[in-house]
């Protein structure tokens, strides 16, 4: 999604820096998003729960979300 007007660029394929730095790629290569994300396990441990999740950037935005692939805890 663009909006041209207010020059917001809505989804992450469509941005001028990743289109900069993706150069010439075949069908097959996929761009990986990274996430880490810290949790408290419980209020009462000092143990902290950090999952580490990438997804495909070139899947559309619909359907991303359900494709989280968990890497490492």
């Amino acid at each position: 999604m663009r909006n041209v007007e207010n020059n917001i660029i809505g989804d992450i394929t469509s941005g001028a820096e990743f289109k900069r730095v993706n150069v010439p790629r075949t069908d097959f290569d996929l761009t990986l998003i990274l996430s880490v994300d810290g949790a408290v396990v419980k209020k009462s441990s000092k143990a902290d729960f950090w999952p580490i999740t990438f997804t495909i950037a070139e899947l559309p935005s619909s359907v991303r979300n359900f494709f989280i692939t968990p890497v490492a805890i």
